[in-house]
């Protein structure tokens, strides 16, 4: 007999974030283990529930189980505030976990990781819904951009669109990034997003997000000269897409918008790569290190900071790397130990398959909330 459930409540609903969320408890409903009620409101909420954003909430056997996709914690500034805010949570699944953050708080036993998180899709997904603003011509035009480039897009990231796992005998680097802007990143703006924070924690917030940021810039683009003087004849694909900031600081890297479109880049992730990832904004583990895992590929990554799901580790699942020197130096020794490339690849496709396709990831999270 399917589980009732009620998606009730949607915090920053349309944050791509949260897709994959609505795609796992719409594959188990399709499946037969739950019956889901949606509620009608995916764009704005009455009631603020929460002082941070890419929430989806879900009320299952009379339990309500929170699911946070941001990319750290960037928005959670003190823990007394947290810990009011799970006062009526049962479990709170947090994409980007650091138990250390949780110890000694009331919410320490209710925060647990929910695992790897990319946007993807499926047939009949509420996350796609169209929507109405109430403003006839503008939502005319909206629908009509919705039947076509939006449904073209949703038929794209569909979640088994992602799924793969080729092998090959020789193989190629793949590193395609972005820069960040942090010409926005000021007290002033801090302060509106978070009005509990202090002027001076705003003021020291916005200087280590401004470091945080250029620390992530100078990596990637170490990395791609790296590469390009290790490999000036080819053997990689790589570059940062266009921006105001790229421009600036490092426009020979700057590709065209053909590579970096997101078909192209999905239909490079079945080919012969060897894939590089880079920590994301707040520490977060990137929407990439998602998509080369759902493909089945080996990559390399600087370490993890959050945890995540399952069995999960470096020498396994991927390659660390500490610096752009020791990045190119495995990437090499990658490719000259095919077999070594074959074994991570074939984990990783796998590790899919157990945690991180969308029915399974939302199948632990009720797992562990002792609902099936």
């Amino acid at each position: 007999m399917a589980i009732h459930v009620n998606i009730k409540f949607l915090q920053d609903g349309k944050a791509a974030h949260n897709s994959q969320i609505l795609t796992g408890y719409k594959l188990l409903e399709k499946q037969g283990l739950l019956k889901i009620q949606y509620d009608n409101h995916f764009n704005f909420c009455q009631q603020k529930l929460y002082e941070h954003n890419s929430i989806v909430e879900v009320e299952v056997d009379g339990k309500i189980l929170a699911y946070d996709t941001a990319d750290g914690y960037q928005s959670i500034m003190r823990k007394d505030v947290f810990d009011q805010q799970l006062d009526r949570v049962y479990l709170y699944f947090k994409r980007s976990y650091a138990p250390e953050f949780h110890i000694g708080t009331n919410s320490e036993s209710k925060v647990k990781p929910l695992g790897l998180n990319y946007h993807c899709t499926c047939k009949g997904n509420p996350f796609d819904r169209f929507e109405l603003l109430g403003n006839p011509l503008l939502d005319a035009r909206r629908f009509i951009s919705y039947m076509h480039g939006d449904r073209k897009w949703r038929h794209l990231i569909n979640y088994r669109n992602f799924e793969s796992n080729n092998h090959y005998e020789k193989y190629n680097i793949l590193f395609l990034t972005r820069l960040w802007d942090t010409s926005n990143i000021n007290k002033e703006n801090l302060k509106r997003a978070y009005s509990y924070l202090s002027e001076n924690e705003a003021a020291i917030l916005a200087e280590n997000m401004i470091e945080s940021f250029h620390n992530i810039n100078n990596t990637r683009i170490a990395i791609l000269r790296k590469l390009r003087d290790e490999f000036p004849t080819g053997g990689w694909t790589g570059g940062v897409e266009y921006s105001d900031i790229a421009r600036k600081e490092c426009p020979e890297f700057i590709v065209d918008s053909a590579i970096t479109d997101k078909a192209n880049f999905m239909k490079m992730l079945k080919e012969n790569y060897i894939c590089i990832a880079s920590t994301g904004l707040h520490n977060s583990i990137g929407w990439k290190t998602a998509e080369y895992v759902t493909n089945g590929r080996a990559f390399l990554t600087e370490p993890l900071k959050y945890k995540v799901t399952g069995d999960f580790s470096a020498g396994e699942n991927y390659i660390e790397y500490t610096s752009a020197d020791s990045c190119i130096e495995e990437c090499i020794a990658l490719q000259n130990n095919v077999g070594k490339v074959h074994m991570i690849e074939n984990k990783n496709a796998e590790y899919y398959q157990k945690y991180l396709s969308p029915d399974q990831l939302i199948l632990r999270t009720l797992e562990v909330a002792g609902i099936l």
